[in-house]
């Protein structure tokens, strides 16, 4: 499996992975905050509504793949950026499974 794959060459990176939807969810949140835009400004932007953009970055909805490309331009990067684990995504990963109980 593709995400399996991408996984694997962070994990020797950088130790630890997390779901594609928790790495697009940090990543959303990291570039709009980066931008200085609350989530109903950064809505507008990206003509979609408020209550999804909280949705998306809280990892409790799933995205389809026009709207990935609505949120890339809205922040003005590519839309590859949005799923690239970073050293902060990981810290972050080891700290709710370490809250679950799991390593």
């Amino acid at each position: 499996m593709y995400v399996d794959l991408l996984c694997e060459s962070h994990i020797i990176i950088l130790g630890d992975c997390m779901s594609l939807l928790e790495v697009f969810s940090h990543n959303l949140r990291k570039y709009r905050r980066a931008l200085g835009l609350s989530q109903e400004a950064f809505a507008d932007k990206a003509g979609l509504h408020r209550t999804y953009i909280s949705a998306l970055e809280c990892g409790k909805r799933s995205i389809a793949i026009d709207n990935v490309e609505r949120i890339a331009e809205a922040l003005g990067i590519n839309a590859y950026l949005l799923f690239i684990q970073d050293e902060n995504n990981t810290d972050i990963a080891q700290s709710k499974r370490s809250k679950r109980g799991k390593k």
